[in-house]
């Protein structure tokens, strides 16, 4: 069965979604580790 993205993700993911280039001293916590 095929898994077909909505427009809406398809914009976030291709052409919206820019990768991070420096790198934060902020501290992660574990909700964030456990949400990736």
């Amino acid at each position: 069965m095929a898994f077909v993205l909505d427009e809406t993700a398809q914009n976030l993911l291709f052409r919206e979604a820019h990768t991070a280039n420096t790198f934060s001293d902020a501290p992660v916590t574990d909700e964030q580790i456990k949400a990736v």
